[in-house]
């Protein structure tokens, strides 16, 4: 009767934690920005509509990232291919530089207008700092899916075992 007790504590434990994913997964849903993929079917429990509107938005970040870079390309007004090549391996080391966060400005940078520079750095910034926002929902995410699909299956296994239970006391009863 105590293993009973304990097993249907540790079942309704199950049951608010499953609950307590769910308002988890609602609010990160608030937290996404873009929105745009809505299932055709509701798909409970899952996180996949979060995982794709955070992955899109992600995508979105990136071509905006190069769509910053190409402004500052063309801002330099270099029409030779070689110069625009290398100016192109400069920026993407800029950008790294950023994502790694050491790289500041200073005013050594002679190259670019400082200008356009702190334009591009100051939205590479915020942009870097948007995906690395979207990369800690995306590996929070995951985690609480494992934990979902995790509990779903001890939910399941407690169901089976009830249900069995319930057999086998209704064949005792009838004997």
């Amino acid at each position: 009767m105590r293993t009973s007790y304990l097993d249907n504590m540790e079942y309704q434990n199950i049951i608010l934690r499953l609950q307590e994913i769910q308002q988890q997964k609602d609010e990160l849903k608030n937290m996404s920005t873009y929105n745009s993929y809505n299932a055709h079917i509701k798909l409970p429990g899952t996180f996949e509509e979060l995982i794709i509107n955070l992955k899109r938005e992600n995508d979105i970040f990136l071509e905006q990232i190069k769509l910053e870079k190409k402004k500052l390309i063309n801002s330099q007004g270099i029409k030779n291919k070689q110069d625009k090549e290398y100016l192109s391996n400069l920026i993407d080391i800029i950008i790294n530089s950023i994502k790694e966060g050491c790289y500041t400005i200073n005013n050594d940078d002679t190259l670019f207008d400082s200008k356009d520079l702190q334009h591009f750095y100051n939205s590479i910034k915020i942009l870097v700092s948007k995906l690395e926002a979207n990369e800690l929902l995306l590996s929070q995410i995951y985690d609480l899916q494992k934990e979902y699909e995790d509990l779903m299956i001890k939910k399941a296994s407690f169901e089976k075992k009830g249900f069995l239970e319930k057999i086998a006391s209704s064949i005792s009863h009838k004997r």
